[in-house]
């Protein structure tokens, strides 16, 4: 998509309100050194500037970039999630007056009217006013100078099917129908504003296929009709940048696209389209994009993008000529676009992100200028990709990419690091049978990895810097994956990872290696119910106790051998919402209650003397998925054990430590699923986050023995936990001290923090 290489001295206090505009012919007026290329268009925000000063580590990252923006008793989180899915032809607005002064409306495009609408003092998104009509794929938009629109923006809808218009006002956030237009745009299409000449003052907008002529947009009559004949035609790849010195100074030139080598340059003296450079041996294609260099050997020349491959090339316009450019090192695809650095250790530098797809980067560096590698993505970008650059809240001086590609998800690079933070936090998405376990050695020391349930992802959570890093794939685990750290025996330092996929595979971690190994083989295959429990007494003390789920089997592990034997038979099967949980006074103190779930009211008890389980007490109601359990801290019921019973109720049971028995418990403020986790605050209350695919939560307060209403998950409302639903206590060490972690599971990457 096109964009211009100058200053707009029509919009003087105009460019810094716009933001980008995205998709393939999308086109909006941009500062020098903005990119601009068939998925993205980027224009810089007053506001970011260098610092010449800066000397922090990139390799290192603040351990307090960050605050809490929402105080206490709530979920906080960094990610920016759209509220539906941006495609091609995306673009973005900031709005500077109204109720939603600051924010930016973000157009989905790809035929719909959606919009949504981001903070980004409280990091979060709601979804927008609709637009008056779709938004097409080779969306365009410009600034409006003069006339009725003076001020706002025109949005050409594109699709080459529409020859409909809309007028965004920044001032008030609203959009109204614009003028219409006398022919279609298409994937290609540009735009450019004349500065001088017979034209000053108006837009071409240029057409697609096999048209040679453009439209003009008069700002004085708000009208649209026949423009200039461009003598070639535009398509696929098209962009357009003016240049500001050399013998062409003053001419816009619009790349061909197509697959073709050759250019256009509008001449504001004739006024008329005439021959312009040209491009071979490199065409031009789908992911082109063109960035101004300002720095270096290549100062004031043209950095482009041939898109669809890793080829460039350097326009210099004093010589009207090509000179020699670097390779990236891959494809420029659909959403391509280039993000100039103006902070921190890369200041100068310019970001490129290569879109179609991937999640690679390159680092363009105007010394040379060279290509090297960049820092990865957390999410891919495609097509209708583009950039917000943030002055405000708690990623100011950050870069927000949409990502487009008709996802919701986002990447935010910070320059103070040149990474990228973990905008959707888990890669592949957490899923039933998900785990945390904390690495006590070796160089990921303190992190936590994290299996992410069915299937074979993992990832490694670090509580100092609050950044989730992918893992190495492991054996397929099922739905009732269980883990475990190992600290004595032949494996000491290894966590212990059964799959529980309906076979007998398990996995060690080896933290000192940092690698994934295979572990022993089961006696009893693991399945969906599937338990673990250390056994500190008894006969079996020092092993670890893994019931088989789905069955009356269990298997018992033993450190100082490395290997399972069969353990002792249950009296009933443990199904979806089993648990075990420690006996730790009263009658059956040192046993572990087994709630079995699976929709049924049936207990046991494992006895570490026998050693063996019998048959408990029956539960008031049914446990199923979502059941969980915890021991009281303190209070009436203290050292009693509250069972969720789950199964999308409310409904909760108190084990009486006294008598073995069990009794109703207090209602749960909304129903529990699956997903439902808890985990115990500092102060002894626990957090239920309820699952069942919502966001309600519930605090469990031992002292009234009563549960009341908590915070909606998340920063969006669409942040629901479902199954796979995790919690984990950070300590005193982490970012967000003894906060809560939570990932929301229902094979969704959301990672938020809980603090109380």
């Amino acid at each position: 998509m096109p964009s211009e290489y100058r200053t707009h001295s029509l919009l003087p206090g105009l460019l810094a309100l716009l933001i980008a505009a995205a998709g393939l012919g999308a086109c909006l007026p941009g500062l020098p050194g903005s990119d601009s290329d068939s998925g993205t268009v980027l224009a810089l925000m007053s506001g970011m500037s260098a610092s010449a000063s800066d000397t922090t580590d990139p390799t290192t990252t603040p351990t307090t970039v960050i605050p809490p923006s929402c105080g206490t008793n709530c979920f906080f989180s960094e990610e920016v999630l759209m509220s539906a899915n941006p495609g091609t032809g995306a673009m973005t607005f900031q709005i500077t007056g109204g109720a939603d002064a600051g924010k930016f409306l973000t157009m989905h495009a790809n035929l719909s009217v959606n919009t949504t609408l981001y903070d980004p003092v409280t990091n979060t998104t709601v979804a927008g006013a609709a637009l008056p009509h779709n938004v097409r794929i080779s969306a365009t938009s410009f600034a409006v100078s003069g006339g009725v629109n003076d001020g706002n923006f025109i949005i050409t809808s594109g699709g080459g099917g529409g020859l409909d218009t809309i007028v965004f006002d920044p001032r008030t956030g609203l959009s109204v129908a614009g003028p219409a237009m006398p022919g279609t745009t298409g994937n290609g299409s540009t735009n450019f504003t004349i500065t001088s000449g017979a034209f000053a003052g108006v837009t071409f907008v240029t057409r697609v296929g096999s048209a040679t002529n453009t439209m003009g947009y008069n700002p004085l009559t708000n009208f649209f009709s026949g423009g200039l004949v461009t003598g070639s035609p535009i398509n696929a790849g098209s962009s357009n940048f003016t240049v500001t010195t050399g013998p062409r100074m003053g001419q816009t030139i619009v790349l061909q696209g197509n697959a073709t080598s050759g250019t256009v340059a509008f001449d504001p003296l004739g006024p008329a389209f005439v021959p312009g450079p040209s491009l071979a041996p490199n065409t031009i294609t789908n992911g082109s994009f063109v960035q101004q260099l300002t720095a270096g050997p290549s100062n004031g020349r043209y950095f482009i993008a041939d898109g669809g491959g890793t080829g460039t090339v350097i326009y210099d316009p004093v010589a009207d000529g090509l000179v020699v450019s670097p390779a990236l090192t891959a494809a420029a695809g659909v959403g391509a676009h280039a993000i100039p650095i103006t902070s921190g250790p890369q200041t100068g530098n310019v970001l490129i992100v290569h879109g179609g797809g991937l999640t690679s980067t390159d680092l363009l560096t105007q010394a040379g200028p060279g290509i090297t590698p960049g820092p990865t993505l957390n999410l891919p970008v495609g097509a209708g990709a583009h950039t917000i650059n943030l002055t405000t809240g708690a990623h100011a001086g950050r870069t927000l990419i949409v990502n487009g590609g008709l996802t919701p998800g986002t990447n935010i690079y910070d320059p103070a690091t040149h990474t990228f933070l973990s905008g959707i936090a888990v890669q592949g998405g957490v899923r039933a049978g998900s785990f945390a376990e904390r690495i006590g050695v070796g160089a990921r020391t303190g992190q936590v990895l994290i299996g992410q349930g069915i299937g074979t992802n993992t990832s490694f959570y670090d509580p100092t810097t609050h950044r989730m890093t992918a893992g190495s794939a492991i054996p397929a685990a099922g739905a009732g994956q269980v883990a475990f750290r190992l600290t004595t025996g032949l494996r000491a330092n290894h966590i212990l990872i059964v799959a529980s996929a309906g076979g007998t595979a398990t996995t060690l971690y080896d933290e000192a290696g940092d690698a994934f190994i295979g572990g022993p083989v089961l006696f009893n295959n693991a399945a969906l119910g599937c338990l673990e429990f250390p056994i500190s007494t008894g006969p079996l003390a020092g092993r670890h106790m893994v019931v088989s789920g789905a069955a009356m089997t269990s298997d018992v592990y033993d450190p100082a051998t490395n290997t399972f034997a069969n353990g002792p038979g249950l009296p009933a099967a443990v199904l979806a919402g089993s648990s075990a949980t420690a006996v730790t006074a009263g009658v059956n103190a040192g046993r572990h209650l087994i709630i079995n779930g699976g929709g049924t009211m049936t207990t046991a008890l494992f006895d570490p003397a026998g050693p063996g389980f019998a048959a408990g007490m029956n539960l008031p109601s049914a446990a199923n998925a979502g059941s969980s359990a915890f021991v009281i801290a303190s209070g009436p019921q203290a050292d009693n054990i509250m069972v969720i019973l789950g199964g999308n109720t409310t409904n909760t049971a108190i084990y009486d430590r006294t008598t073995g028995n069990f009794a109703a418990g207090p209602v749960l403020p909304a129903i529990a699923g699956a997903g439902s986790a808890n985990q115990q605050m500092p102060d002894g209350r626990q957090l239920i986050v309820l699952g069942g695919t919502t966001t309600a939560t519930a605090i469990y307060d031992p002292a009234s023995n009563s549960f009341s209403a908590g915070p909606v998950v998340g920063g969006h409302a669409s942040w629901n936990v479902g199954p796979g639903g995790l919690l984990y206590q950070n300590d005193a060490g982490a970012r967000f001290a003894n906060s809560i972690l939570l990932l929301h599971g229902g094979n969704a990457p959301h990672m938020s923090v809980y603090i109380p």
